[in-house]
């Protein structure tokens, strides 16, 4: 009796993944690379990485706005994949201005110390991501210009795993 109480809705929940591709499993075998770092006082530090099945989808418009990019490079330097972010260290606070109650401030603060995660391909030969910040370019200058902020190793022959 309760082999047939729960065999319908089973089976029911079982069919509509299989359509929706819901099985959890990249159907190419992707997989994604999660990086939990780290950004003390201007060095970088890897805390944890795990990988899961799944692809990194396109950021919309992230790279125009964002004030980091980086890069997954080869062992030979050859960059493999990019993304982008905003600066995790940038917060914004928005509070009532005490002088005109009922109107807001903003305030930017730039934090020493700062933990975030970042998604990229588990892509064959990626070696090493090295991040860098945006910085505005000089007068005549086309498009922004990239500083390194730090590399992260990601271990002989690519993720640690």
């Amino acid at each position: 009796m309760a082999s047939r109480r729960y065999g319908i809705p089973v089976f029911c929940i079982l069919f509509f993944m299989g359509l929706a591709g819901g099985t959890g499993i990249a159907q190419d075998g992707a997989r994604v690379v999660f990086l939990h770092l780290k950004l003390s006082h201007g060095t970088l530090t890897l805390l944890s990485q795990a990988v899961r099945s799944g692809s990194v989808k396109p950021s919309r418009g992230a790279q125009q706005y964002a004030a980091w990019t980086y890069d997954l490079l080869s062992s030979s330097g050859e960059v493999l994949w990019s993304g982008a972010m905003h600066d995790p260290s940038l917060k914004r606070y928005e509070y009532e201005d005490p002088a005109r109650p009922g109107t807001l401030k903003s305030k930017q603060v730039l934090l020493d110390e700062v933990e975030f995660s970042v998604k990229v391909p588990d892509i064959t030969g990626g070696s090493r991501l090295q991040f860098y910040r945006s910085i505005a370019p000089s007068a005549g200058a086309e498009g922004p210009v990239r500083r390194l902020i730090g590399s992260i190793p990601l271990g002989a022959g690519g993720v640690q795993r």
